[in-house]
């Protein structure tokens, strides 16, 4: 974040500001929560090229990120999360067993529109099904 707050001081270009962004990316997910990198990168979004914000978009999305996500699009395209952002989010959702009473979920079906609803509907009742399994005694 230092290192962003002085890129803004110094008014670096776009390419400077990207090459901060690609570390992230390429290099310190692949050994760290990326949860820890969000904030950076939600802060680099509005001073990276086009190219690097989608490729951050991208990695919101493949990575659950939804609140970055929406304030992201917010921010750089002025808009919601469309159809295919909602289900990729809910699809990584269900994939790494998010807890069914976590607020994403409800948040997923606050941004979702009515084709989209129902299928966030149907992958946190899969979790749901699956924490109530886990507990059955054998």
């Amino acid at each position: 974040m230092f290192l962003a707050e002085t890129l803004e001081i110094i008014g670096a270009p776009a390419a400077e500001w990207d090459r901060v962004a690609d570390f992230p990316l390429e290099r310190v997910l692949q050994h760290f929560p990326g949860v820890f990198y969000t904030p950076l990168l939600s802060a680099l979004a509005t001073h990276v090229s086009t190219e690097m914000c989608e490729r951050i978009r991208e990695h919101f999305v493949r990575h659950g990120e939804l609140r970055a996500l929406v304030s992201l699009l917010r921010l750089c395209y002025y808009r919601r999360p469309d159809s295919s952002e909602i289900r990729n989010v809910a699809e990584y959702c269900r994939k790494t067993m998010v807890s069914s009473s976590a607020p994403i979920w409800q948040e997923l079906l606050e941004f979702s529109v009515e084709a989209e609803a129902g299928f966030v509907v149907r992958l946190h009742e899969e979790v749901q099904y699956e924490e109530e399994s886990d507990s059955i005694p054998f």
